[in-house]
């Protein structure tokens, strides 16, 4: 019975993230990571698709309304790390979940117009958005403090959300 129970323990050890609800890989890439946190949060690529990343890269020109240009070669080589763990391809269990409601037709732009981020923050109104603390909802480590290693379920005891009934 004993060596069941550590065998059971092992395989469950060992089981990869696509599969054990563990948070996103970060980005390893100290230049695509130095580039990409210069102005916001480091977003894992497994928020959005493959055409929604290809379609930003494209025009980092009007990134949201600012100037992101980045030299060729970093602009390639930050792209490809992109595609690479698209929600699309990536096989984290996570990812899935933000392709999922997906209709093929809207590529959302941004991480928080996705079906994944509606969801799951539904029930809070935009008053708790507009808070100084918060700003955007696009400042994810203002409530989710492991937000930047990739854990959006350690949130901050501090935020009082105001809840819809």
């Amino acid at each position: 019975m004993r060596s069941l129970i550590l065998g059971a323990a092992f395989v469950l050890s060992s089981l990869s993230p696509a599969f054990a609800g563990s948070p996103f890989p970060t980005i390893s890439d100290p230049v695509v990571r130095a580039e990409c946190s210069d102005c916001h949060m480091l977003y894992q690529p497994e928020m959005l698709t493959k055409q929604a990343w290809a379609k930003m890269f494209a025009d980092l020109s009007n990134h949201f309304g600012d100037d992101a240009t980045l030299p060729a070669e970093t602009a390639k080589l930050a792209l490809d790390v992109h595609l690479a763990q698209a929600a699309d391809v990536s096989t984290h269990r996570q990812a899935k979940r933000f392709i999922k409601a997906a209709d093929g037709k809207s590529v959302p732009m941004r991480i928080t117009d996705t079906s994944r981020f509606a969801h799951k923050h539904e029930r809070i109104l935009p008053e708790v958005f507009k808070r100084k603390q918060i700003g955007l909802k696009s400042n994810c480590i203002s409530c989710h403090l492991k937000a930047d290693k990739g854990d959006y379920d350690f949130v901050a005891k501090n935020i009082k959300y105001i809840w819809v009934e």
